[in-house]
């Protein structure tokens, strides 16, 4: 019965980490005035990944969970 659970225990914790592969990171870029700035770039550090604001400033993006 012991092994049983601390199978289970472990195949869940395996399946939790790699559904878990990517987070979502979302905001709104301001200019220092508080004005939504469109068109910014944003990036990862050392990624590949990257996206644009919109016309309010805001964006989203996917990125590596580590």
């Amino acid at each position: 019965m012991r092994k049983i659970v601390l199978f289970l225990i472990t195949l869940t914790s395996i399946s939790l980490t790699s559904w878990a592969q990517t987070r979502k990171l979302s905001g709104t870029v301001l200019s220092e005035s508080g004005s939504a700035l469109a068109g910014a770039s944003i990036s990862i550090k050392g990624g590949t990944g990257g996206t644009v604001t919109d016309n309010d400033g805001k964006f989203s993006l996917n990125i590596p969970a580590t």
